[in-house]
């Protein structure tokens, strides 16, 4: 009897009353009315009070009419079975002509269209007409000025109601709105009536005055109250008004939601260590809240430090937003509205901790490119450095036995630019974060020094204008050495091409080009090139990749500006 998913197969005449509500509530009323109308001798009139209650359990909203029922609910249909054979008395009639009231009215407001809102709104008309014009005015009987005729009236009257009930189009239900009720406006109507019911019989009781003369005298002070209301209600220029005012102390009742949030932006302002700020957090709710005992976090298998109170006292609920789960421990167990605050305020700090994650993280990242970025320049370095040291060996090595009259001032000349290059390499893995600032040299002496270490391997050396400004010599030579080193392996499948290296220092920034008359780079490769890692048969295939972002960084641009068969230009310029 537990589950409310499981369904019973209902006959079809049930399947059909559920799928006509409308109906089924004209159905409803109109036994209601045979109870209401002298048609039917006791004890015979039971009959249609019984079928009234159990039609209204099939059209009630607030349990699925197909779902299995629990114990608690056959408690209460067994009490309303028990009061509708007993023949329920005028009073518990009254009391159930308004909860209906309440109910039907609850359910005005969920519907737009012109049908199905005025269907029930002349179900609520019903109800009200046989409430204050058929049942109360029996209770005290003698009260009422012509009784029968009044009586009369609000019997055909009702079934005229009834009728245009029937008569009306039936509108669409469809969706949540079968099953729901606007509580508040559910209440509302419940406590007018109420106000009408008991405010009349009291007027006519004190002042000893007709029925309908009292009823009269309450409703229009009920409609001048309600209008009074609703002007205090509205907000008009230069006063808030009841409406504003119950909004903020709906949105801050019990917590300085702008203070903490102040707090809390201030907070994450400051702390840049996300389990920190965390702590941070629980402890400022702690002070700003004296009716909050202890507060603490979990992430994970992270933890706050201080849990003092959690386990010491106080109702604990816990707050959850995705990986983080708040547990406070408060005096009293928190009410609805505190509930929705803190589910807000949990919100706002698994906000504020992601992001602080996610800046961590970005910090790492970062710190992990450098080091990627200082590590890949140093090896292009020590690739350089290693094919010098293998050109100068091959020079040394040549002559066999016999002595080499080329290889003392080679070695003079390269020794000591290679000891240069080796120190400048440990002081970029020393420090990294130096190794971003170029060296600036002449052209002149780069010149030089670049035309001595390819001394003897077949390189055509153009220099144009005047070498005697500056240029960075860091990036030049890296550029210079990894652009000739892909030359000359491509010499090495082509042996008859001819390769030249210029400078130009014409301009106001330096150009170095590298050219080859051998065949031209594939479409693909030629795409691509300086502009993501590719494969390569001799080595990581990361070189032109890795110059290029150096250039970025630099202000150069490494960039193919020729690719046709006999001429494949690359140039780095500014």
């Amino acid at each position: 009897m537990n589950s409310g998913g499981d369904h019973f197969s209902s006959p079809k005449a049930v399947q059909w009353l559920l799928s006509r509500r409308q109906f089924l509530l004209v159905l409803m009323f109109a036994l209601l009315h045979l109870r209401l109308m002298p048609l039917i001798p006791p004890p015979y009139n039971r009959v249609p009070l019984l079928l009234h209650f159990a039609l209204f359990l099939l059209w009630q909203p607030f349990i699925n009419a197909q779902s299995r029922v629990s114990a608690l609910h056959l408690v209460w249909i067994g009490i309303g079975i028990v009061i509708a054979l007993l023949d329920a008395p005028s009073v518990l009639l009254v009391v159930w002509l308004i909860l209906l009231g309440g109910i039907v009215g609850g359910r005005i407001f969920f519907f737009s269209q012109g049908g199905v809102k005025w269907f029930y709104l002349m179900s609520l008309s019903y109800l009200i007409v046989m409430l204050l014009f058929h049942v109360l005015p029996r209770i005290i009987p003698g009260s009422v000025a012509n009784e029968a005729l009044l009586s009369w009236l609000a019997d055909y009257g009702g079934a005229m109601l009834l009728v245009f009930m029937v008569l009306l189009p039936e509108g669409s239900e469809q969706g949540a709105q079968r099953e729901a009720i606007d509580l508040v406006y559910s209440l509302f109507v419940t406590l007018m009536l109420s106000v009408l019911v008991l405010g009349s019989t009291s007027l006519m009781l004190l002042r000893q005055i007709d029925y309908i003369q009292a009823l009269i005298t309450v409703i229009f002070t009920a409609a001048v109250m309600l209008l009074i209301a609703s002007w205090l209600w509205n907000p008009v220029a230069g006063f808030s008004r009841l409406g504003a005012i119950a909004s903020r102390y709906m949105l801050s009742i019990g917590l300085p939601f702008e203070k903490w949030l102040r707090s809390l932006a201030d907070l994450a302002e400051e702390e840049e260590d996300p389990h920190r700020f965390l702590d941070r957090a629980c402890h400022s709710l702690v002070e700003q809240l004296p009716w909050v005992v202890a507060c603490s976090w979990s992430v994970g298998a992270a933890r706050s430090d201080t849990r003092t109170g959690i386990e010491a006292g106080g109702v604990k609920t816990v707050f959850r937003q995705g990986e983080l789960a708040l547990t406070l421990a408060t005096q009293q167990k928190l009410p609805p509205v505190m509930v929705w605050h803190f589910n807000l305020v949990t919100q706002l700090v698994a906000r504020f901790y992601s992001e602080k994650k996610s800046s961590r993280q970005l910090r790492e990242m970062a710190y992990m490119q450098a080091v990627h970025e200082t590590g890949a320049r140093v090896t292009h370095d020590v690739k350089n450095l290693l094919q010098s040291l293998h050109s100068l060996l091959f020079v040394i090595g040549s002559a066999d036995d016999e002595a080499n009259p080329k290889a003392q001032p080679l070695l003079r000349r390269q020794l000591p630019l290679i000891t240069q290059r080796l120190q400048q390499t440990l002081d970029k893995l020393r420090a990294p974060d130096d190794a971003r600032e170029e060296e600036s040299m002449t052209g002149t002496r780069w010149w030089r020094e670049l035309s001595a270490r390819y001394e003897g391997r077949d390189i055509s050396f153009e220099l144009h204008g005047d070498p005697g400004g500056k240029l960075p010599s860091a990036l030049f030579t890296s550029a210079a050495e990894n652009l000739l080193q892909n030359a000359l392996e491509k010499r090495a499948v082509e042996p008859h091409i001819d390769i030249v290296i210029a400078l130009d220092m014409r301009g106001t920034q330096p150009v170095l080009s590298v050219r080859d008359s051998g065949s031209a780079l594939p479409d693909e490769l030629a795409r691509d090139i300086c502009l993501r890692p590719l494969a390569s048969e001799n080595g990581l295939g990361i070189g032109l990749y890795q110059l290029a972002r150096l250039a970025n960084m630099a202000g150069y641009a490494l960039v193919l500006s020729s690719n046709l068969p006999g001429k494949v230009l690359f140039s780095l310029r500014y």
